[in-house]
């Protein structure tokens, strides 16, 4: 039983609540002839009714003050902050809602920084909290920011209270979601309910997800362990990235919903039936959807999921990108415009001229995967397209770049007469640039679009200052031109004031009608070149010949039994990178990748300090909860420049 006034559990013969007082008697107990004051009882005085009064009313502000303070408390906290955020009011949604810890580990750059990258901080349409938590001193608040009317970004807000009011302690946000919203309110609390559920078992509060979100039902014929063993047989539950609600119906006190988790890639549908229970929505069974496919059936399951995905491609090919695009689902077409959807397409050119092999494909009721190779005369590429089946049939839903441009031994093609004047004049005008010490201008002029996104204007002027063949140029040698892709290279010699030499690497591409600089890569410095020797001029460039990995170092600082597999949870991975022909002053931009997940850690730069064979030590400090398991990359990227260089890995459990 709960109080219907401030919602507090009691007894079922309690007479008041404990917590505010609300009688439970009815108001006929309470007229009832045995109960009432005969008509010679004393009256009450003035003074008296004006105290009881003011009693009363006392003890509805306390009321009232409790039920803000309470847990609805720290729901207002959480949409005060974001309103001043949207509000652009970023300091003092900083320095009002944020605790002690908070600001120690994140400084207010740092939080601008944060909400820069999320736009949906300062975007959202609205913000809903489904759940609160409070234990001591500690709160959380679970809630949706809602950005599109069928898009919402799952937030999560935890709390500490610092001298009697409660502050920020944690931000975090999750993957978007596609909300499933119905004009029915019970369908809203079933779907709420598995969500609620599913949220717990990701986050591994598996008792939690059992005690408060199973029916009784439920746990008579499975106990907490059996549960457990389930969840972990299937990691979908906690690896999941997005959730797709597809069906829901519910009758006299039952209900179903149909769900997709989707996970590293592939899809897992379940089937939920929930049973009503004092009021509250509980899981009464969960069942996996699966079920193996007879030769018949695959046979008809392979025509229905690829004829979508070659009419999707035949459509790219001919350059109706409408079409391609009318060929994917509502939900895709919720989240991705069809500019964005044009912009994705011009980033992978294998989509406009190659052939297409289907590799592998799995169907599960309404949601369908199909692994695809696209393939022309010089790379091919590996994806995953996900299918969901809608009123007017197939729809593409989702997709998957796996490996992308892989290129096949090809001989690259010198053009032997081709006019490069205007390629060198870029070159030139932004050295003109750099030499009037503009370096704005050589940079926001000259440097195309993803040079900017890999290389900020910090990073570009450090590097010029730290090679004088630019900052103190003299001249500039042109020597070869050649074309990959619509990529220009073109390798020059530059000559700096003191007489110091360099070769140096341009990679031009074009943008918008105008030839723009794509990277920038010294080949080698020379102190000295003879006059005579200059056409006979040949450098090796920077080589990173090998990574060797592990989770512990020997006394003198090498990786020891390094290792691709690496067998590890929770401990720091130390990595060795051995480099040939290192440039003193180049710039290292070293990224690890989980491939499952598609998660990235912060990007470590390392600064070369000197020329020859160079070994650099790194280290990767392991995540709160440890590593995935699965698929690793680290990328070395040169800066500027626009090559990398992949090591793959992999994460293996610990042997016990």
């Amino acid at each position: 039983m709960y109080c219907t006034n401030c919602g507090s559990k009691v007894e079922e013969d309690q007479k008041f609540c404990n917590t505010c007082g609300h009688s439970f008697e009815s108001w006929d107990e309470l007229s009832h002839p045995a109960l009432q004051k005969s008509s010679s009882s004393k009256r009450y005085s003035p003074v008296w009714i004006y105290l009881i009064f003011i009693t009363t009313l006392g003890l509805m502000v306390w009321g009232f003050y409790s039920a803000i303070n309470g847990s609805n408390g720290l729901e207002q906290i959480g949409e005060n902050q974001l309103q001043e955020i949207k509000k652009n009011q970023i300091t003092k949604a900083y320095y009002e809602f944020s605790s002690t810890k908070f600001k120690e580990k994140t400084s207010l750059s740092a939080f601008r920084k944060f909400v820069d990258e999320n736009p949906s901080l300062s975007e959202f349409q609205s913000v809903n909290f489904e759940e609160t938590q409070k234990e001591n001193n500690y709160g959380v608040a679970y809630g949706e920011l809602h950005i599109l009317d069928d898009v919402s970004i799952p937030i999560k807000y935890e709390f500490i209270k610092e001298d009697g009011e409660w502050r920020v302690l944690h931000l975090e946000l999750d993957a978007p979601q596609i909300v499933t919203k119905s004009e029915d309110p019970v369908t809203n609390e079933v779907i709420s309910a598995v969500k609620a559920q599913l949220r717990f078992i990701k986050e591994g509060n598996i008792k939690k997800a059992y005690e408060e979100y199973s029916s009784a039902d439920f746990k008579d014929s499975a106990d907490l362990e059996l549960f457990n063993k389930f969840v972990q047989h299937y990691p979908y539950f906690s690896n999941y990235e997005n959730i797709d609600l597809l069906t829901t119906d519910h009758e006299e006190g039952m209900a179903k919903v149909t769900a997709v988790l989707y996970a590293d890639g592939s899809a897992l549908p379940l089937e939920y039936t929930l049973k009503n229970e004092g009021g509250s929505w509980k899981v009464w069974s969960m069942q996996i959807l699966k079920s193996p496919l007879s030769q018949s059936e695959s046979t008809i399951h392979d025509k229905i999921l690829h004829e979508p995905i070659q009419e999707f491609l035949e459509s790219i090919r001919k350059g109706d990108l409408k079409k391609a695009y009318d060929l994917t689902s509502s939900k895709f077409q919720k989240t991705t415009t069809l500019k964005s959807f044009e912009n994705f397409v011009s980033r992978f050119p294998i989509f406009r001229d190659s052939q297409e092999t289907f590799i592998q494909n799995s169907l599960e009721k309404n949601v369908g995967q199909v692994r695809v190779e696209l393939e022309d005369a010089k790379f091919s590429s590996t994806m995953d397209y996900t299918l969901i089946k809608e009123q007017n049939g197939w729809k593409i839903l989702g997709i998957e770049i796996l490996e992308n441009a892989v290129p096949k031994p090809v001989k690259e093609q010198k053009i032997e007469k081709f006019n490069g004047e205007f390629l060198n004049q870029v070159v030139s005008n932004q050295l003109d640039n750099i030499k009037a010490k503009d370096l704005f201008s050589a940079y926001d002029e000259y440097s195309s679009s993803d040079f900017k996104k890999a290389t900020p204007f910090e990073n570009f002027a450090r590097f010029i200052d730290q090679h004088k063949v630019f900052s103190e140029n003299s001249s500039i040698e042109f020597k070869d031109l050649n074309f990959d892709n619509n990529i220009a290279s073109l390798t020059s010699i530059l000559t700096a004031k003191d007489g110091d030499k360099a070769v140096v690497e341009y990679d031009l591409v074009k943008e918008e009608g105008a030839w723009k600089i794509l990277g920038v890569k010294i080949i080698s410095h020379e102190k000295v070149i003879q006059e005579e020797d200059k056409d006979n001029v040949s450098f090796q460039p920077m080589q990173f010949e090998k990574l060797e990995l592990g989770t512990k170092l020997t006394s003198e600082g090498n990786v020891s039994n390094p290792s691709k597999h690496i067998q590890t949870d929770h401990s720091d991975i130390f990595a060795t990178l051995y480099i040939n022909r290192a440039v003193a002053g180049a710039e290292l931009q070293i990224i690890l990748e989980h491939i499952n997940s598609g998660s990235v850690l912060p990007p470590v730069q390392s600064i070369l300090d000197k020329d020859g064979d160079v070994r650099l030590n790194l280290k990767f400090n392991a995540p709160k909860d440890g590593w995935p398991q699965g698929e690793y990359i680290i990328r070395v990227h040169s800066l500027p420049g626009n090559e990398d260089q992949l090591f793959p890995f992999t994460v293996i459990p610990e042997r016990d």
